[in-house]
């Protein structure tokens, strides 16, 4: 999740370093007693941002941690392509941080190369609190540890362009189920069709693409269970017959698209120029898309939320996606202990800091309360409280493709 944004935002108020240690204590976090191991003086953190200054405005939260422990933490912004090249060099010669924080096919890859600690014991402490539990557990190595903790995510989202389907002849009540996730895959081909002129389309499929989300959404549309592969860190199923479906599925619809489409890396400037009315393909992946760059840099279109249509399983498969913490095992046994800690402490205090400035949600669940404190009534307040409704606690939504070779190929 590479985008940058400027966006800057004020902290709340934290309370007391005393009474959150003691809060802590009492709830049975083990891991927050802070007299043992020896501490460290530092701990370093490789960090993929979201926002240009991500080292300045994670500092209050880290000098927290700080004043509470004593141990203070550096910061080192490493862009989300560079994460695990550098990483891996860094470890092979004996270096590296304590921790780094990017994308869970990266950190898939670290632990492939068996540079990460097992965090079985973090992972269980965060687990009472976790907004999904999927979040951890497709994260289980073939092993049988885990070698990753999540921090925040979010959905990928669909949005469509009212003004283009009204002016289509498209039906209100249509539009009202596109935005209620209640539409299926034949009033997709239908819409197809409805909406196409010479310069205008409902939906191109960016063919030349290297972002797999764009591909992932119609795969569990028509039923493959993990994407390209059979389950985590699992086998390729290019040959099962969900896959091929989907692929069928884009070429019949292909002469509704642009000619050319196989040349075609994103679909977003078509959405921008309100030449396509139905756009995604994992590109909207924050929720301040709708609270800040669609009202603010694109006022002309008038827009609401979709859901991608039902295929062949018969209900919404939606992308839902999480970004992990992984610990690098070369270091000394108290410093990995401390760096757990931290973890186990941005877990649980990060919250405003994800919602306020990766305009993302956090993967400790009481950050919802924040979160919908920060966006109700809004046009993002509404669709998260919809696409998490419609993935029923999980059970319809997909995280990426794991494997501990899908960034390291």
């Amino acid at each position: 999740m590479s985008q940058s944004r400027t966006t800057r935002r004020s902290y709340l108020k934290y309370v007391g370093a005393g009474a959150v240690v003691a809060a802590l204590a009492a709830a049975g976090y083990g891991i927050y007693e802070y007299t043992k191991p020896a501490k460290p003086k530092t701990l370093e953190l490789w960090i993929s941002p979201y926002v240009a200054e991500e080292d300045k405005v994670i500092r209050p939260l880290l000098d927290r941690f700080e004043s509470e422990t004593g141990v203070h933490v550096t910061t080192l912004t490493v862009p989300w392509p560079q994460m695990t090249d550098k990483t891996i060099a860094a470890a092979a010669g004996g270096g590296g941080p304590h921790a780094v924080f990017t994308s869970a096919p990266r950190v898939a890859t670290l632990a492939g190369r068996k540079i990460l600690a097992s965090v079985n014991d973090v992972v269980e402490q965060m687990r009472p609190r976790v907004r999904s539990a999927m979040a951890i557990d497709v994260m289980r190595h073939p092993d049988g540890n885990f070698y990753a903790v999540p921090w925040d995510g979010c959905f990928c989202w669909w949005v469509l362009n009212v003004g283009m389907l009204k002016h289509a002849g498209v039906a209100d009540d249509v539009i009202d189920r596109m935005s209620t996730g209640t539409w299926t895959i034949d009033e997709f081909v239908a819409l197809q069709e409805k909406v196409r002129t010479d310069d205008q389309y409902f939906y191109v499929f960016p063919a030349a693409t290297q972002q797999g989300g764009a591909l992932y959404n119609w795969e569990w549309i028509f039923g493959c269970p993990y994407g390209f592969l059979d389950r985590p860190f699992g086998t390729p199923i290019f040959n099962s017959e969900q896959h091929v479906n989907a692929l069928r599925f884009l070429n019949q619809i292909k002469e509704y698209m642009p000619d050319g489409v196989e040349t075609i890396e994103s679909s977003e400037g078509l959405w921008y120029s309100q030449k396509a009315a139905f756009y995604g393909d994992s590109d909207i992946y924050y929720f301040t898309y709708f609270t800040e760059k669609m009202p603010k840099e694109h006022p002309e279109i008038d827009w609401r939320v979709a859901t991608p249509p039902v295929g062949p399983t018969g209900h919404q498969e939606i992308y839902d996606w999480n970004d992990y913490w992984g610990i690098l095992n070369n270091k000394p046994t108290e410093e990995i202990e401390w760096t757990k800690k931290l973890m186990l402490f941005l877990f649980l205090n990060g919250s405003e800091y994800l919602v306020d400035y990766h305009g993302t949600i956090p993967a400790n669940k009481d950050g919802l309360n924040y979160l919908q404190q920060k966006l109700g009534g809004t046009v993002a307040g509404d669709a998260v409280a919809l696409y998490t409704a419609l993935t029923e606690g999980g059970k319809y939504s997909h995280e990426e493709p794991i494997h501990e070779r899908a960034w390291d190929m």
